[in-house]
């Protein structure tokens, strides 16, 4: 009896410890929360928490994402990236990468773009909202689909004369063919075509959504010319509900918001009086042009110069023209040589075309425009921000990475003894499949396939009935001949041509035609080839690449695992399967995740 209590005694005092436990929110099997702030690795002293991961990965081109395995491999090879980036960023600020000359200038680029887009958040983003009524009229809006069809002329004249023959009783059919310059022309003005609310310039739709059946609008201005648009058609979904309203608001937001806040921003350049309204100098804008050409020529490159060359490689080419007046605007103008000084504190992809002039002169607008912006949020300050700071760093930590990675890699070369020994190492890479070529006539129906099998035992021309029955028309062309192809291709047919002789006639094959058709396939093998290894010399090109990008991956990585010693990594991959992202989600886009438009 007293063993009994004792136990009964320990079990409670057990229970009391274990509840006290859970509610303390230590054991009892329960899940830690991931939040924003969730760490889910550290580097050395630098921590990556589940906002850092969400903003990284949904921001990411398509290119810098992994895009094979499932969702939860795809977000742990991501943040195992974000840790390579994280040392060599480590690495390289050791190495006092950010105080080289070439990477200050670049990030006092990227700072002065942060200011103007901090100026756009003061002044138009913050400064715009959306009311429950505007995105209600708009769900109406877009529950309708207009039929709309067009006739486009370049001067306003013509448009206005076209629409004062249409207000007189001339019908829009007679206008159309007057105007239209070819028979395709006049197909594209004839067919209406299908649009709803938010797939238009906002004055476009503006003055179509407003129309009657039949009605014609008067010319409607646009980049292209002069619109006359007829309402053909409208179409209206009666039956409006809450969920339906809910499901498109985002949508529906994001329009409205876009089109506001590009109403003020012209509102606000036009209300400080200081739009600087510049003016290209024609002919050094295309003397500009032809001096870039030439340089190209001379350096034997079809390479696009402004994302290959440095500006400085190309200046040598244009030293007589640098002190030539390029562009006047209120206030002020540039040389050419200002205009070059200005594109080479910008990166690659950010500068244009400079053997284009039409290229050349829109970038001039839009860095005029941008000199005056940045030099207004400096004024205020802006730089000092702490949204700028952080995004400032967050793009010095990219560039300082990406200077590092170009550094170990760029010196790797292979010589010809590793291209051998790589070969020699990977040789299954490079080896050609068996294949076979078939002539083949696909066709729906069984007793067709098997009269067409029984003519071609009895000496039809295979070439000829294919051309004239097989479905499979791109083959029916070459009188159903398919030509080379390895063992994994065309399903069933591949199958049955594999496991068949040369010569020999093989059918009816089931063969599905599409989601819902199955057919029958009759071919004869007219060839097989061996697999074959080709010769070092054949694929030699290929292998060198090869070579070189995987001792390049090996540099890499043993730079990668020495920098560890100094900057210890650990991390939680486990965790980001409590992570969504709006790929998993299907909520949201990736680009909700930046809160303001640029100008």
């Amino acid at each position: 009896m007293r063993i009994r209590r004792w136990m009964t005694f320990r079990n409670l005092a057990f229970l009391m410890l274990l509840t006290f436990l859970c509610l303390d929110g230590l054991s009892c099997g329960k899940e830690e929360e991931v939040t924003d702030r969730t760490v889910i690795a550290k580097v050395g002293d630098r921590v990556i928490n589940v906002h850092d991961f969400r903003i990284s990965y949904e921001l990411a081109p398509p290119g810098k994402k992994p895009s094979r395995g499932d969702a939860l491999s795809r977000k742990q090879e991501y943040l195992s990236r974000m840790v390579e980036e994280t040392l060599l960023t480590l690495a390289g600020l050791e190495k006092g990468v950010d105080q080289e000359e070439p990477v200050r200038r670049l990030l006092k680029w990227y700072e002065k773009k942060l200011v103007i887009e901090e100026l756009y958040r003061q002044e138009i983003h913050h400064k715009v909202a959306v009311t429950e009524a505007e995105a209600r009229q708009a769900f109406v809006m877009l529950n309708q689909k207009l039929f709309l069809r067009q006739i486009v002329v370049p001067s306003e004249a013509q448009a206005q004369a076209l629409y004062q023959r249409l207000l007189n009783g001339e019908s829009y059919e007679t206008l159309a063919v007057e105007v239209a310059a070819s028979d395709e022309e006049l197909q594209r003005m004839l067919t209406p075509r299908q649009v709803t609310w938010g797939e238009l310039e906002e004055r476009f739709e503006t003055a179509v959504f407003g129309l009657n059946l039949g009605e014609t609008s008067a010319p409607i201005k646009t980049e292209v010319g002069y619109h006359l648009v007829q309402l053909v058609n409208r179409a209206e979904n009666l039956i409006l509900t809450e969920n339906n309203f809910q499901a498109r608001r985002h949508y529906i937001e994001t329009i409205i918001r876009r089109r506001k806040e590009a109403r003020l921003a012209r509102e606000y350049l036009h209300r400080i009086g200081r739009e600087k309204r510049p003016q290209a100098i024609g002919p050094v804008v295309r003397e500009l042009a032809n001096r870039a050409r030439e340089a190209l020529r001379e350096e034997k490159t079809e390479k696009p110069l402004p994302a290959h060359a440095q500006v400085r490689q190309l200046r040598s080419y244009l030293a007589d023209l640098e002190d030539r007046l390029l562009v006047v605007f209120e206030g002020g103008f540039w040389t050419v040589g200002q205009f070059l000084d200005l594109l080479e504190k910008s990166p690659p992809g950010a500068r244009p075309d400079l053997t284009d002039p039409d290229e050349i002169t829109v970038a001039i607008a839009r860095m005029v425009r941008d000199e005056f912006l940045a030099g207004e949020g400096y004024r205020r300050g802006l730089q000092h921000q702490p949204a700028v700071q952080e995004e400032l760093a967050r793009i010095r930590d990219e560039v300082v990475a990406e200077w590092m990675r170009r550094a170990i890699l760029d010196t790797v070369e292979v010589s010809a003894a590793e291209i051998q020994t790589f070969f020699t190492e990977n040789i299954d890479w490079y080896r050609t499949p068996e294949r076979v070529n078939i002539r083949e006539i696909m066709v729906r129906d069984r007793r067709l396939a098997d009269s067409l099998y029984r003519a071609i035992q009895n000496g039809a021309d295979m070439a000829e009935l294919a051309k004239r029955y097989s479905v499979r028309k791109w083959a029916a062309q070459k009188g159903g001949e398919l030509g080379y192809f390895p063992r994994d291709a065309f399903g069933t047919v591949g199958e049955a041509a594999f496991a068949a002789s040369a010569g020999e006639l093989v059918g009816p094959v089931p063969v599905k035609i599409d989601t819902f058709t199955v057919g029958y396939s009759v071919f004869r093998v007219l060839d097989r080839q061996p697999a074959v290894i080709p010769p070092l010399s054949e694929v030699y090109d290929r292998v060198s690449k090869d070579a070189l990008e995987a001792k390049k991956r090996q540099t890499l990585s043993r730079f990668l695992e020495a920098i560890k010693q100094r900057y210890p990594v650990t991390a939680h991959p486990e965790l980001l399967a409590r992570v969504k992202t709006t790929e998993e989600t299907g909520t949201g886009r990736p680009m909700d995740f930046v809160a303001f438009r640029r100008w």
